[in-house]
C-alpha cells in the first residue's frame, strides 16, 4: 500500500451497539473498493475484521480492526470497533485516532445503549459524527421510524441526507437529497435511476428542510438563501462542511451491507464530506503545545495487541511528521527511547511493510519494549 498526502486521507471509526452490522458494513466497503475479491461473513469466521479466534467463536467483534481502502484516489482508514460494553476501551482508544465516527444502527427503530455510548464518546472526543441506518432489507425495518427515534434521542441536528427506495425485501436504492439524484443496486452494482414519482413531494420537502438547515451554518449562506430561495450545490456543500465540523449537522445515510445497497454512496460521502486530518486543528499537548502535520514527529498509541507471528504489535496514529522503519523514537510518557524495526500498514490481521507512515495516517510497529496504549511517541530532541 502506498503512502498518501494528508489531504487524501480519511480516518473514520465504525461504532455502535453490537449486531447492528458494523463489521458487515466494513466488509462491504472493502469489497466495493476492490480490496477483497469476495465478502467474508461473520457467521463462518471469514470476515476481514473479526480474525481473533475468540471473535470467530463468539461471532462478534472483540478488538478494533484497521481496514484501509482506496476510493476515488483517497485512502479511507476504517476502524471497526466492538459494540459490546465489555470492550469499550477499544472504542475510546480508536476515537482518539480518527476525525469522524460513523454510528451504525439497524433499521428497526430501536436506539440501543451501545449507540448512546458511541454518541457520547464521539461527542467527548470532539469529532464529526454521522449515522448509517443499516439492514433496511430486513423484515419490519422502518427508516422513518428509525429517523424519528434518532432525532428524538439525539436532537434536531440529526438530518437525513438520503431516503430509501422501497422497504424490507423490496429495498433497492437510495435518493440523495443533496444532489437530487437516485441510485439503485442489483447484485451489488450501482446504477443511476429515476426518482420514484410517489416520493417526489416527500423528497422536495425534506430537501428544502436540509437546505434551510445548512444555510443556517453561515451568515453569507443565509443571506443567499433569503435572496434566491435556494442554494447552489457548492453552497450546500460548504454549509454541510461547517455543520459537520461543528457538530451542528449530524447526517443520516442508509443502506444494506448484505445487499450492498448504499455502500458506494457512503464511500462517496466519506471522501467528499468527512474532514481530512489536514482540515482539523493541530494536535495540542497537555501543556498547550500545538503540532501541525509538517512539524516534528508525534504519534498516539491507540491500541496494543499480541500477534501470533510478530509478537507485541503497537497501533499508532501519526499526527505530525513521520515514523520510519529502522529508526529510533522517544516514548514521552515512559521517558524511554525505543528502537523501531519495520513499520507496517494494517488490513485486519495482515501487515504490509512500508518505509514510513506519515502525518494523518495509521500504522503499526512490532516489539516496542516499553510502550503501551495511550502513550505519546515523538523525537527525543523534541518531546511532547
Amino acid at each position: 500500500m502506498k503512502n498518501y498526502p494528508i489531504n487524501a486521507i480519511r480516518n473514520i471509526a465504525l461504532v455502535g451497539h453490537g449486531s447492528t452490522g458494523k463489521s458487515s458494513l466494513a466488509e462491504a466497503m472493502l469489497y466495493s473498493a476492490g480490496v477483497i475479491s469476495r465478502m467474508g461473513r461473520i457467521d463462518d469466521g471469514s470476515s476481514t475484521s473479526d480474525f481473533d479466534q475468540d471473535e470467530i467463536a463468539r461471532q462478534m467483534s472483540i478488538n478494533a480492526a484497521v481496514l484501509p481502502c482506496e476510493w476515488k484516489k483517497t485512502k479511507i482508514n476504517l476502524v471497526d470497533t466492538p459494540g459490546y460494553p465489555d470492550f469499550v476501551g477499544d472504542v475510546v482508544g480508536s476515537l482518539r485516532a480518527v476525525e469522524a465516527a460513523m454510528l451504525v444502527v439497524d433499521g428497526s427503530g430501536n436506539i440501543e445503549v451501545g449507540t448512546e455510548t458511541g454518541w457520547d464518546l464521539a461527542e467527548e472526543a470532539g469529532i464529526t459524527r454521522l449515522f448509517f441506518v443499516n439492514k433496511l432489507e430486513k423484515e419490519n425495518s422502518d427508516f422513518p421510524r428509525t429517523l424519528e427515534a434518532l432525532r428524538s434521542k439525539f436532537g434536531t441536528s440529526v438530518a437525513p441526507l438520503q431516503l430509501p427506495i422501497g422497504s424490507e425485501d423490496k429495498f433497492v436504492g437510495v435518493v440523495d437529497l443533496l444532489t437530487h439524484k437516485a441510485y439503485t443496486w442489483a447484485n451489488g452494482k450501482i446504477s443511476p435511476a429515476e426518482i420514484p414519482a410517489d416520493m417526489a413531494d416527500q423528497i422536495e420537502s425534506m430537501r428544502e428542510s436540509l437546505i434551510e438547515s445548512v444555510a443556517e451554518m453561515d451568515d453569507s449562506l443565509m443571506e443567499k438563501y433569503f435572496e434566491e430561495g435556494t442554494l447552489a450545490d457548492e453552497d450546500i456543500a460548504k454549509g454541510l462542511e461547517i455543520g459537520l465540523t461543528t457538530g451542528k449537522v449530524v447526517p443520516v445515510l442508509c443502506g444494506s451491507a448484505m445487499k450492498m445497497v448504499g455502500v458506494d454512496t457512503l464511500l462517496d460521502f466519506i471522501v467528499s464530506s468527512v474532514p481530512s486530518p489536514a482540515a482539523v486543528p493541530p494536535v495540542e499537548s497537555v501543556d498547550g503545545e500545538k503540532r501541525g502535520p509538517e512539524d516534528s514527529f508525534c504519534a498516539l498509541v491507540f491500541k496494543t495487541m499480541a500477534d501470533p507471528y510478530v509478537g507485541k504489535l503497537t497501533y499508532f496514529r501519526v499526527f505530525s511528521g513521520q515514523i520510519k522503519s529502522d529508526s529510533h523514537i522517544f516514548n514521552a510518557n515512559k521517558e524511554r527511547e525505543e528502537r523501531v524495526g519495520q513499520v507496517y500498514f494494517l488490513l485486519g490481521k495482515n501487515q504490509e511493510a512500508t518505509s514510513f507512515v506519515g502525518a494523518g495516517d495509521i500504522g503499526a510497529v512490532a516489539k516496542l519494549q516499553d510502550t503501551s496504549t495511550g502513550d505519546t511517541l515523538c523525537e527525543k530532541s523534541k518531546p511532547i
